[in-house]
């Protein structure tokens, strides 16, 4: 039996592969919409469905039940996490400031 980190996993990778949901694709979701999303999967509630989002993936969400939904939800809000780490400044090694060149904290020299 499937531990619930590997089917999230599982569950990520089919939106990525399969749906072809990239992470240039997350990225626009700037006002909690992945969140937004989960919750409303997880409650088996239309709560407050993203402005702009299909009807299509509220009713394909929203039939999911138990184990499927939490799923789904375990996906898009490890999506999210990682949405949020793409924008996080880097850090210099150095003076642990934002990085100031651009190499991502990887560089050897001070920012």
């Amino acid at each position: 039996m499937k531990s619930g980190v590997e089917l999230i996993a599982e569950e990520r990778q089919e939106q990525l592969e399969k749906h072809g949901l990239k992470p240039e694709h997350d990225d626009e979701y700037t006002k909690g919409e992945l969140i937004a999303v989960a919750l409303c999967i997880i409650s088996n509630n239309y709560c407050k469905w993203p402005e702009g989002w299909s009807l299509y993936y509220m009713e394909k969400f929203m039939a999911k039940k138990g184990t499927e939904a939490l799923k789904v939800a375990g996906a898009l809000i490890a999506a999210e996490i990682d949405r949020l780490q793409r924008i996080k400044p880097q850090m210099c090694y150095k003076t642990n400031e934002p990085c100031q060149h651009n190499c991502h904290g990887q560089c050897k020299e001070s920012c």
